[in-house]
């Protein structure tokens, strides 16, 4: 196995911190995850200007793909399907999410299609309204359409919107 897998592994289980807190690990690794993601978005713009942008998702997927069972075979994980139908779901709205997430990538401004695309927290909000019937309060829902109304008047005020950042949105 190589000593970089092997490292990054160990880093990343619940018992061994390297002496950081909990909370400080934990933003650390946002910290982290927002860079590779920043880099990530960067790379794919670039690479969409020579390629179509399928093929610039199909590479992330399959980088991913391998990430994913080196990072599990490192941990001793195994990948075996439980759910099949679940998994289903799963694989489709990831792909959808992917395909929307260079899609946007390769139509709008960078900076715009990565916040866009980090709308995320206030969708997921609104779903677990409407699909899980969380009760939420007159606050939070003001909130909530708040940062929508904030985020499109933020990249058109004047009211229209891109199919680059409608993409976006639906990646998020």
């Amino acid at each position: 196995m190589q000593p970089a897998l092997t490292r990054l592994a160990r880093l990343t289980r619940k018992a061994d911190t390297d002496g950081l807190p909990a909370w400080a690990r934990g933003a650390l690794l946002m910290v982290v995850s927002a860079v590779g993601f920043a880099i990530m978005n960067a790379c794919a713009k670039e690479a969409s200007r020579r390629l179509p942008f399928l093929e610039v998702a199909f590479a992330r997927a399959l980088l991913g793909a391998v990430a994913v069972t080196l990072w599990a075979r490192a941990r001793d994980i195994s990948l075996a399907i439980n759910n099949r139908r679940v998994m289903a779901l799963r694989v489709t709205s990831g792909t959808v999410s992917m395909t929307l997430t260079f899609y946007a990538l390769a139509a709008s401004p960078l900076g715009e299609a990565s916040a866009l695309m980090n709308l995320t927290p206030i969708f997921v909000a609104g779903i677990g309204v409407v699909w899980l019937r969380e009760r939420v309060t007159a606050g939070v829902l003001a909130c909530l359409l708040l940062g929508l109304l904030g985020a499109f008047l933020v990249f058109h005020p004047t009211g229209g919107v891109s199919r680059g950042a409608l993409a976006a949105i639906g990646a998020a």
